[in-house]
C-alpha cells in the first residue's frame, strides 16, 4: 500500500507539473503558479519545481507591474472603470500599496457614482430613509435629482363570512356478524389441505420412481457383471473383445445416469416429506386456532352525523404608490397591499364527543401593525425593483454605443450598482475585453476585482 500511494504520488507530481509548463508556455502565468504549487504540496523538497515556481511568479509579477502602468494610462484616458479593474488585479498579485490606493478612490467615486442617489420626501406611512438603508445599490442623501415619495390610498377593511356543511361519522350501535377472522382461517384450513393431498400424490409418485429407479440400476449391474464374464473367456476373438469393451462402456456410462437418477429422485422425496411434514404443523396450528376464535362477533354501525362550520376572513387592503421623480419626469408604480386574518368556528357535538370552536379572528385594529409591516416589505421590493432596473440600464447603455472604451465604461458602472457585481454574460465580455488588451498572465475574475 505504501508503494502504490508513492506512484500515486508521483504521477500526481507530474500531471501538476505538466499542466504547469503548459500554462507557462502559453503565458497563463497565474495558472501556473497555481500548478507548481500544487506540484510543491506532493514534493515539498524537489529543487526543479521549486526553480519553476519562482519562474512563473517572477513572470506574473512582471506583468502585473507592466499592467499598473497601463492602469495609470487608462486614468489619463479618463477609463476610470477599466483603471479600477487593473489597478485591483495588480493589488490581488503583488499587493502594492500604490494600487490598493488608487483602487480604493476609483472604486469609491465610481460605486456612488453608479448606484442610485436620491432624495427620500417625508410621508404619512411613518416611513423614513433609515427603513431601506440597506437596499444595495440605493443611497438615500438629502438633496437629489431624484425624489422618492410614497403614498397610499384609503385602506379598506372587508369582512367575508360563510358556512360549511362538514360530515363525520359516529358509532350509532351495534350488530352480530360473521367473524372475519373464523372465515379466513376455514380458508387457509382448506388450502392446507388441498395442498397437503397434492404434497402425498407427488410423494407417493416420488416413492415408485426411486423404486422403478433402483430396479432399473440393479438391471444394469447384472448386465454389466454379464458383459466382465464374457470378457475373461479365453476364446474370444479381438473383434469379439472389441465389441464386448464397446458395450461395457455403454453399460457403464448407463449405470451412472441411472445412479444420478436415483440420487436426484431420493432427493426429491426427502423435499416433499419435509414439505409435507411442515404442512402437518401449519394446519395442527390452523385447527387450535379456529377452535378458540368465535364464529360471531359484535360489530360497531357507523352513521352519518353532519354539522355547519362557521367560516369568516377579515381583510385590509389598500394600494400603494411610489412616485418617482427625475428631472420633471414622474413615474408612479403601483402595488396591492393586504393583510388577512381567517378562522372556522362551531358548537360543540358531544354526539362525535366533539368540543366547541370559538371564532378567532383579527380585528381592524389587531390588523394594523401587520398591514403597516407588509408596507414596509413591499416598499422595499419596489426600490429594489427600481435599483434592479438603473443597473440594467447600463447593458443597454453599452449596446447603443460603437466606442469599444465607453462599452467597458458602462458595463462596469453596471457591475458597481449592487455588491452581487455584474451577470454572467457581461462578466464574460469584460473578461474577454482585458484579456484580448492586456494578455492572459493573470485571471480576471471581474466581480471579485470589482468589489475587493
Amino acid at each position: 500500500m505504501v508503494v502504490s500511494l508513492l506512484l500515486l504520488g508521483g504521477c500526481s507530481h507530474r500531471n501538476f507539473i505538466k499542466a504547469g509548463q503548459k500554462f507557462y508556455a502559453t503565458e497563463h502565468f497565474e495558472l501556473a503558479v497555481a500548478q507548481f504549487e500544487q506540484a510543491l504540496t506532493e514534493k515539498p523538497d524537489d529543487q526543479e519545481t521549486i526553480n519553476q515556481l519562482q519562474q512563473a511568479k517572477s513572470a506574473l509579477i512582471a506583468w502585473a507591474n507592466q499592467l499598473e502602468v497601463k492602469a495609470d494610462n487608462a486614468v489619463v484616458a479618463g477609463h476610470n472603470g477599466k483603471a479600477m479593474l487593473l489597478y485591483s488585479k495588480v493589488l490581488t498579485i503583488t499587493h502594492s500599496e500604490y494600487a490598493s490606493k488608487k483602487y480604493r478612490e476609483l472604486y469609491n467615486e465610481l460605486s456612488l457614482k453608479s448606484s442610485v442617489s436620491a432624495q427620500w420626501l417625508p410621508n404619512k406611512l411613518g416611513l423614513n430613509a433609515n427603513v431601506f438603508s440597506d437596499i444595495d445599490g440605493l443611497n438615500l442623501i438629502g438633496q437629489s435629482a431624484i425624489k422618492l415619495n410614497l403614498k397610499k390610498s384609503n385602506p379598506i377593511f372587508e369582512i367575508q363570512q360563510s358556512s360549511l356543511a362538514k360530515t363525520e361519522q359516529y358509532i350509532s350501535g351495534s350488530q352480530m356478524i360473521s367473524n372475519p377472522e373464523f372465515s379466513e382461517i376455514q380458508h387457509q384450513i382448506r388450502s392446507h389441505q388441498n395442498e397437503q393431498h397434492l404434497v402425498r400424490e407427488h410423494l407417493s409418485d416420488s416413492r415408485h420412481q426411486v423404486s422403478h429407479q433402483q430396479d432399473r440400476v440393479v438391471q444394469l449391474q447384472n448386465q454389466q457383471q454379464s458383459l466382465q464374464q464374457n470378457q475373461l473367456r479365453t476364446e474370444l476373438s479381438a473383434s469379439n473383445k472389441q465389441s464386448l469393451s464397446t458395450q461395457l462402456n455403454q453399460i457403464s456410462s448407463r449405470l451412472d445416469a441411472a445412479r444420478q437418477a436415483v440420487d436426484n429422485s431420493r432427493r426429491h422425496r426427502k423435499q416433499y416429506q419435509r414439505q409435507l411434514s411442515h404442512n402437518r404443523h401449519e394446519l395442527s396450528r390452523l385447527i387450535d386456532q379456529l377452535s378458540y376464535t368465535p364464529a360471531i362477533v359484535s360489530a360497531p354501525i357507523y352513521s352519518d352525523y353532519t354539522y355547519q362550520i362557521q367560516q369568516q376572513k377579515n381583510l385590509l387592503s389598500a394600494q400603494l404608490f411610489l412616485t418617482i421623480s427625475d428631472r420633471g419626469t414622474n413615474n408612479t408604480r403601483a402595488a396591492n397591499v393586504m393583510v388577512s386574518s381567517e378562522d372556522q368556528s362551531h358548537p360543540g357535538h358531544p354526539i362525535l364527543n366533539l368540543g366547541p370552536n370559538p371564532m378567532q379572528v383579527k380585528s381592524q385594529p389587531q390588523l394594523i401593525p401587520l398591514f403597516n409591516q407588509e408596507i414596509k416589505l413591499i416598499s422595499q421590493r419596489m426600490l429594489t425593483e427600481f435599483v434592479d432596473e438603473h443597473r440594467h440600464r447600463y447593458i443597454l447603455l453599452a449596446s447603443r454605443s460603437d466606442n469599444s472604451d465607453q462599452q467597458l465604461e458602462w458595463w462596469v458602472a453596471h457591475g458597481l450598482v449592487t455588491k452581487q457585481g455584474a451577470v454572467d454574460g457581461i462578466a464574460a465580455k469584460i473578461r474577454q475585453r482585458l484579456a484580448l488588451e492586456y494578455g492572459v498572465g493573470g485571471e480576471f475574475d471581474i466581480n471579485s476585482l470589482l468589489h475587493l
